[in-house]
């Protein structure tokens, strides 16, 4: 198995990760850091690659050559408009940083190389099921969750609640309030709680 593993910076989720790693046998696992006394150490029987997340949310991050020289399929980024139209207005909080950001055509470049980098990248590694420790909120990991569900590789996304070392899990974080809700109401249905419904 090859996973993709994005979110687990904090050591408070590496026992999460250890766990999958150990329980499946993972053979490659790619991780996001951000900090190098973040990374994990992972099971003697997986090879570990590390991606600092940081260095992608640069406007600048270089591509490597084979990358550039595969060109990007025109259906995919037609299957990826919902997702261009957000990213592009995540980019609004590296504008701080990279003022040219505030040009459409420069937010749009930049859009287009996460897509041709993640795009090769998950074809490339081959990678069966991509875990994010965090609900994807930056350009990269957007971007990365959006294809992974446009090329059918399962998702799972983790939820940290307000209670003490509990996490929800969701393969589809977009649509995880309507099936909360709809689990509510049908637990509603047989447990004749006081409370009522949500509508």
């Amino acid at each position: 198995m090859n996973l993709f593993a994005i979110g687990f910076s904090e050591k408070t989720n590496h026992p999460v990760l250890y766990n999958i790693l150990n329980h499946f046998k993972v053979k490659n696992c790619y991780v996001f850091y951000i900090k190098p006394d973040e990374k994990i150490r992972p099971p003697h029987f997986t090879k570990i690659y590390f991606y600092n997340l940081l260095k992608f949310q640069l406007k600048g991050f270089s591509l490597p050559r084979k990358t550039l020289d595969k060109p990007l399929d025109k259906k995919i980024l037609e299957d990826l408009l919902y997702c261009e139209s957000i990213v592009l207005k995540l980019m609004e909080r590296l504008v701080f940083i990279y003022p040219e950001l505030s040009n459409y055509d420069d937010r749009k470049m930049f859009y287009l190389k996460h897509v041709k980098y993640w795009n090769n990248m998950l074809d490339e590694k081959k990678i069966d099921i991509a875990i994010f420790g965090i609900i994807p909120h930056t350009v990269p990991t957007f971007i990365i969750y959006h294809l992974c569900k446009l090329k059918n590789i399962p998702t799972l996304t983790l939820f940290q609640t307000h209670i003490n070392d509990t996490a929800m899990f969701f393969d589809d974080f977009e649509d995880s309030n309507v099936r909360l809700k709809n689990t509510y109401n049908q637990l509603f249905n047989y447990s004749h709680l006081l409370k009522p419904p949500l509508i």
